[in-house]
């Protein structure tokens, strides 16, 4: 342990004797007479504002004493001068609220304490636009009761995961999509207390499953099951809907027609030939038409479609063939703009070229596909119509020159097979280089420069395939040298020329 040297310092320059109240400045100091640490003491007990120090003088940590205990808001700083952590305390413990924040300054995670244990919701924060990642409730230091975790485009939830005594009982995955739509379990919940408001399982985009809908009083009010997007007709374990049947002169059936216990058209109205063929399929929804088309002998989706929204405005049109989309689709926002247009091929393969819309019209992304994976260029733009990436595809994966404008931020440099290789840079928004590093294989490898945006250098860092290796250095903004570390095989071996243990 360092030892440490103490310094009073006398706000009068004669001799008087100090009674046992008496408040004094102190400064301690690091083996090379840097400043360590500097306050008040009452009695050799810190108290008040307390300020402590890197041996390169960067401040480390700050906040005040109440009754010689740590009170209130106390930050914590990077070697660099960067603030990790926000800490409040009471009687010298954790009570309250703590944020953490990742090297770039961003909020990472906020955690509750009470008495230094964790009691309260824990939150991650996605990092590169700010939205809640995860939710996890704590009750004396353990998991317990539901998690959250968030998607971070739409908020929507994507993971339930039930803890007791911080043993996961139960983990759902739910609102999940991909490349063709919506996929099994969706869930939408009241916003007042988070109650379950509505239960919906997909394929590929359409109803597949049970449809339910709950009051706020958690009861089931509406229970519906659907088979590739066809309401079932009087499943056994619902309550049967009144079909309502027309005939042609010959006395075969011309129509089925389903309605609820409100007398609103429910499921699938079903419309045939004199042969009793099913010539088409009208899919309802209280009475609103979500969809229709034609069905083969097997019950599955043929021929010309079209989807729409409850409103009934048109949401989507197409052709399917054996129960799978075929050719040119279309799909439309509700205010009857193209929302995304493209060519399916055999099993429901995106192919050719697709392009996605905002809700304005303009164009949000361009981008080509081969039999179901991206081969081509891929274009995304601003609701402005600027360009915020470009690069090429290639069975899948990115490759070649690509670059991004996320913000006031921009980044450029190659993939092979989806990884980045070589070197790579970002800018600022003068165009002055924020940083500049090689990877190979999607490793940082070589020197990796961070600048200011005055353009002098931040930091240097230097990587042998994704090991940490050589003197690294921070400087500050005007270029002197603040700190040095030595790394050896991804550890740091030494700080300022001092030996880390």
């Amino acid at each position: 342990m360092k030892k440490l040297i103490s310094l009073s310092i006398l706000s009068l320059l004669v001799s008087i004797g100090f009674t046992q109240n008496d408040t004094i400045e102190k400064i301690f100091y690091h083996e090379d007479s840097s400043v360590s640490s500097k306050g008040k003491m009452i009695n050799g007990k810190p108290i008040g504002y307390w300020k402590t120090f890197y041996p390169n003088g960067i401040l480390k940590s700050e906040g005040n004493r109440e009754n010689f205990e740590l009170s209130g808001e106390w930050k914590f700083y990077r070697q660099n001068g960067d603030l990790i952590k926000e800490i409040t305390y009471r009687d010298g413990k954790k009570n309250g609220p703590t944020h953490i924040y990742d090297d770039s300054c961003k909020l990472l995670k906020t955690e509750v304490y009470k008495n230094d244990v964790l009691h309260g919701n824990t939150k991650t924060f996605y990092t590169d636009n700010g939205e809640l990642k995860t939710v996890t409730p704590y009750k004396n230091g353990l998991k317990d009761g539901v998690a959250y975790e968030f998607a971070g485009d739409d908020q929507r939830i994507l993971t339930l995961t039930t803890y007791d005594h911080d043993f996961i009982k139960k983990q759902e995955k739910i609102n999940r999509r991909n490349k063709l739509g919506k996929q099994g379990v969706w869930r939408e919940f009241y916003p007042a207390d988070s109650s379950l408001k509505r239960e919906i399982r997909y394929k590929n985009d359409i109803y597949h499953g049970y449809y339910k809908e709950y009051d706020r009083e958690g009861k089931l009010v509406v229970a519906l099951l659907y088979i590739d997007g066809i309401l079932q007709e009087n499943p056994e374990e619902l309550t049967s809907l009144e079909i309502r049947k027309t005939y042609f002169e010959n006395g075969s059936v011309k129509s089925e027609v389903s309605y609820n216990y409100l007398g609103e058209k429910e499921g699938a109205s079903k419309f045939f030939n004199k042969k009793g063929e099913i010539e088409e399929v009208n899919i309802y929804s209280k009475g609103a038409m979500l969809a229709k088309g034609k069905l083969n002998k097997k019950g599955e989706r043929i021929d010309y479609w079209e989807f729409y929204y409850e409103s009934e405005k048109l949401r989507a049109k197409g052709e399917y063939k054996d129960g799978l989309k075929i050719g040119v689709w279309n799909y439309y926002h509700e205010n009857g703009k193209l929302e995304q247009q493209g060519k399916y091929v055999k099993g429901e393969n995106p192919h050719g070229d697709w392009t996605w819309y905002y809700s304005n019209g303009e164009v949000w992304r361009e981008e080509s596909f081969w039999k179901g994976k991206e081969d081509g260029m891929a274009t995304e733009y601003s609701d402005t119509n600027s360009v915020i990436s470009k690069g090429e595809y290639i069975d899948g994966k990115k490759d070649g020159f690509w670059f991004y404008e996320l913000g006031d931020h921009r980044e450029e440099g190659r993939y092979i097979e989806g990884l980045k290789n070589g070197e790579w840079i970002y800018y600022y928004p003068n165009k002055k280089i924020n940083f500049k590093g090689s990877y190979i294989n999607g490793e940082p490898d070589g020197k990796h420069s961070y600048f200011y945006l005055n353009g002098k250098i931040k930091r240097e860092e230097f990587y042998e395939l994704g090991r940490e290796e050589g003197t690294w250095r921070t400087y500050d903004e005007e270029g002197n040298l603040m700190l040095t570390s030595e790394w050896e095989g991804g550890n740091e071996v030494r700080l300022d020329k001092k030996k880390v243990k």
